[in-house]
């Protein structure tokens, strides 16, 4: 049965947007289009024998009677629910019907828009502007950026920590200010480098706290040029500690995505002339439908013939093909995502605003561009774990430091932990596993094989984080390179068990000497010069005495290095 005439057809049997029919008292659908076939994967002799009921969960049973029960007869009623397709996949749709007769039928036309794809999109944007929040709150070293004039704009909370002052103290301040005077000319240099587009590592001055004392912190920085701005990482110098966290710019919220409305549409006959102009073109375009039917669509809109919207309408028109691009129209200031279908009467256009869509993801661009700036200004190895996944995201110092020239096949935990020292590997691996049971902070020093097959000595320290829902998720954490000390400080142990031997050979080989020297004593003695004989005598007891408190003290040297 055929329900529309003409205009109305067309637009139900091309539009992309799934549509159907369905009776009022039994809710028996009897009519449906090709993108409801499409989308919810029944044939159309299927579709036909199906009822409102069959398309949904069956716990939204009773919203679908509530919603037919309160349905208004005389508009367009709008709803919000789940589907399900052929293969029991649930989706979330917004639902459009309207009522109307037909040959003394009471029946309802259907619109239905798959928010599914809109609604996933907005939940990711929402975890990725969290766990850029989280990395900010939880970093212990202070990343803040400066304006041009040397201004704090942006601060998190590990000000309070290192230097005593909120973040809201700071905002508006001139860093410039808090450098301690005698470091003044060497921090200005150091910034006007890194103006230059040099980037800025380990330099170190002093800060003046909130309380007038002096802290010493060494600072990494790049400079924006697009945006103006300096990106800065300062860490607390005094406490001689690894760097931690995993250092990442505060983004701009990423503001929420509006859902998406129903598509406009318009209908061009094979002379360019507009025969139908639906509701929804006229909202996005503002033109009412009285002044563009049956005028010709190029007329009305010249501005549009330099773009897009002229040469791949005239090609669907002639190649009788269907065309999908996306363009800017200026007039308006909006993107335009457009669909076109060719027929023998003409070209039938539907059309989205999808405007804020393209500015979301110049926002999240923008935010990445940001994150990998903040990594590039430290020379830790900076990693994340997604524990769900088991994937570690490594920063570009991997390869510097370790020598492998790509992550790939080195994202699995059982990698990372196959590569950490045989001595230090069950030790680590357990306290990995103990720290991700909760929210927290972890920290270890361990070695780590390089790519040539060395270890190096790092000092790593992470936190935990969990999702919204308390569930531990992501680990991220930094590895410093602390290999240099720990070789100096062997270096160090190795020359004092030196000295340590040194001076236990030397006092037995002297002892032997002293003793002959005591025996001629004796023999001295027996021949009277007794003044003489006492003196030799106390000055060879004070040497015997002093060469057994160094075969003491050397004693003890051996004992405290073999603990």
């Amino acid at each position: 049965m055929n329900y529309f005439h003409d205009g109305a057809s067309l637009f139900f049997h091309e539009n992309p947007q799934p549509m159907w029919i369905f009776l009022a008292n039994t809710l028996q659908i009897v009519e449906v289009n090709e993108a409801a076939i499409s989308q919810y994967g029944y044939s159309r002799e299927e579709f036909v024998g199906l009822t409102l009921k069959d398309l949904r969960p069956p716990e939204e049973l009773p919203f679908l009677s509530d919603c037919i029960s309160n349905s208004n007869p005389r508009k367009k009623n709008v709803w919000e629910t789940r589907h399900l397709d052929k293969n029991g996949k649930a989706f979330y749709v917004k639902v459009y019907s309207s009522p109307f007769d037909y040959n003394g039928l009471s029946c309802w036309l259907t619109i239905v828009q798959n928010m599914q794809e809109a609604l996933d999109f907005k939940q990711e944007i929402a975890d990725k502007a969290y766990k850029l929040q989280q990395v900010m709150d939880n970093s212990v070293d202070v990343i803040c950026a400066f304006d041009k004039d040397g201004r704090f704009i942006e601060c998190n909370q590990a000000s309070i920590q290192v230097w005593g002052y909120k973040p809201e103290e700071l905002i508006g301040r001139l860093f410039m200010d808090l450098v301690t005077e005698e470091d003044h000319e060497a921090t200005i240099e150091a910034g006007k480098m890194v103006i230059s587009g040099k980037n800025l590592t380990n330099f170190q001055n002093r800060y003046k706290k909130k309380d007038g004392s002096l802290i010493p912190v060494v600072w990494s920085a790049r400079w924006d040029p697009k945006n103006r701005m300096l990106f800065c990482i300062a860490k607390d110098a005094t406490e001689k500690v690894e760097a931690e966290n995993q250092i990442k710019k505060q983004s701009e919220r990423v503001k929420e995505i509006l859902e998406s409305i129903t598509d406009s549409f318009y209908a061009v006959d094979s002379d360019w002339n507009v025969t139908y102009w639906n509701c929804e073109a006229e909202k996005v375009l503002g033109m009412p439908r009285e002044k563009i039917i049956n005028r010709n669509l190029w007329d009305v809109y010249q501005d549009a013939i330099p773009l897009k919207f002229y040469c791949e309408f005239h090609r669907a028109m002639n190649d009788q093909v269907s065309v999908h691009f996306e363009e800017y129209f200026p007039p308006l200031q909006i993107w335009i995502d457009v669909y076109a279908y060719p027929s023998q009467n003409g070209l039938s256009v539907f059309f989205r605003d999808i405007t804020e869509r393209k500015n979301t993801q110049k926002q999240i661009e923008e935010s990445k561009e940001r994150y990998d700036l903040l990594a590039s200004a430290t020379n830790d190895i900076l990693w994340d774990w997604d524990l769900e996944k088991d994937h570690f995201h490594w920063s570009k110092a991997f390869g510097i430091l370790l020598g492998y020239e790509t992550t790939e096949g080195r994202t699995s935990s059982s990698w990372v932990f196959e590569n950490v020292h045989p001595d230090d590997r069950e030790h680590i691996k357990d306290s990995v596993y103990k720290a991700t049971e909760k929210l927290g902070k972890w920290e270890k020093e361990y070695r780590f094989k390089c790519a040539d097959g060395s270890y190096k000595y790092f000092a790593d320290r992470a936190f935990v984080m969990e999702d919204k829902q308390g569930k531990v998720v992501r680990m991220i954490g930094s590895m410093r390179d602390i290999t240099p000390l720990k070789l100096k400080q062997k270096e160090i142990e190795a020359r004092n068990l030196k000295i340590l031997e040194i001076a236990h050979s030397n006092s037995h080989l002297v002892r032997k000497p002293l003793a002959n020297i005591l025996g001629i004593i004796d023999l001295l003695a027996e021949k009277g010069d007794n003044e003489l004989l006492d003196m030799l005598k106390n000055s060879a007891h004070e040497l015997d005495h002093i060469l057994k408190d160094v075969a003491e003290k050397t004693s003890r040297w051996d004992d405290l290095t073999n603990i």
